[in-house]
């Protein structure tokens, strides 16, 4: 192999990716063919093969990785909560028991939802496909489990007391918030301007910030 291949830009020796880093920019490579052939011709009238010519791969990798267009478009869906519950919980672990660290990463993850509204037509589609189709329902279903965890362990982290010492029921608190902002993003794909559910995001966050004070005091 040439030198030349392994060189960074300062001709300093780079590393060859691993087998893990390259799946996850394949994968990563065709959500974002996806989102964009989504966006354009809509969830229906988009093929794997639109999607594989976009993205320059073969729709067999589409499929191996993805397995149909559904699991495609409940992995957009599931990865912006990821993203966003994701940093909560990391902003949460780093900075230690925090409120206004805690409020700081929830204005985190409204950000990354606002950058994400192109894609609520989609989310709304997959929604009502997993209300008849039982597959989709499943696969939908864990994806927030999976949200719900990672917000319960970010808000463990971020007041800093045993769950048993809160005064309150934690898994009553991370339904209502991921039940408002969840609402509030969708929301916005109606209201005009859109801008107007970031004040009513602001206006929830107030709401949450006395209750948590007022039981954490």
């Amino acid at each position: 192999m040439e030198t030349s291949e392994l060189a960074g830009a300062e001709g300093q020796p780079r590393q060859r990716r691993t087998h893990a880093e390259r799946t996850a920019a394949s994968k990563k490579a065709i959500l974002e063919a996806a989102a964009q052939c989504f966006s354009k011709k809509g969830y229906m009238a988009t093929s794997l093969g639109d999607i594989a010519r976009e993205c320059g791969v073969s729709t067999g990798l589409l499929t191996y990785h993805f397995g149909t267009k559904e699991g495609l478009l409940l992995e957009l869906q599931a990865g912006i909560y990821r993203e966003a519950f994701s940093q909560f919980q990391q902003v949460a672990a780093e900075s230690g028991p925090s409120l206004a660290r805690a409020l700081g990463a929830l204005d985190q993850v409204w950000r990354l939802l606002g950058a994400g509204r192109s894609r609520i037509p989609m989310v709304v589609d997959m929604l009502g496909r997993a209300l008849t189709i039982e597959r989709v329902r499943e696969q939908l279903v864990g994806a927030v489990e999976e949200n719900r965890a990672l917000l319960r362990k970010g808000t463990l982290m971020a007041v800093g007391k045993p769950e048993g010492e809160l005064g309150f029921s934690l898994d009553s608190l991370v339904e209502i918030v991921m039940a408002t902002i969840t609402g509030l993003w969708f929301y916005s794909a109606l209201s005009e301007p859109p801008e107007r559910m970031d004040q009513a995001f602001r206006d929830f966050r107030k709401v949450l910030e006395a209750f948590l004070e007022k039981k954490l005091s």
